[in-house]
């Protein structure tokens, strides 16, 4: 009976530890591609894919690159901004540009532990025609 529980308890461990890893993209080395995807202007409407973004440490810079569903688009600046409670070092993430239509891409220079944390990001959603939509705050861990 304990070894039949102790299999059932590491099983249900296993189980977890899946669905955790399965909730953050854990990737070695750039570039990094989030999809957004948006169903309508409620932030229960917008799904980040991966909500949280592991970005290893690099030699060189990391692009992360932010697209989005035909219908919605990204504003040319300030897609992305970063807000407390623990910001980003200064120079570890670049301002971001717009690279394409529906698609918006910053530079994450982290290069090791002076700039590993876990930053809260906000992704400013606009309609196609390029009125207001919605926000969503998912997560970058620099690690």
């Amino acid at each position: 009976m304990k070894t039949r529980m102790l299999v059932s308890a590491s099983a249900a461990g296993l189980a977890l530890a899946l669905v955790s890893c399965a909730q953050m993209e854990r990737t070695m080395g750039g570039p990094y591609t989030v999809t957004v995807t948006v169903s309508g202007c409620n932030p229960s409407q917008v799904t980040v894919n991966p909500d949280s973004l592991y970005v290893s440490a690099s030699s060189s810079p990391q692009t992360i690159q932010w697209t989005i569903n035909a219908g919605y688009d990204f504003p040319s600046a300030n897609a992305i901004t970063f807000k407390g409670p623990q910001l980003p070092p200064d120079g570890v993430f670049s301002p971001g540009n717009k690279p394409t239509n529906r698609a918006f891409a910053m530079t994450d220079n982290h290069r090791g532990p002076g700039s590993n944390g876990k930053f809260h990001y906000r992704i400013t959603i606009l309609k196609a025609d390029g009125t207001s939509c919605t926000i969503k705050d998912p997560d970058v861990m620099n690690g």
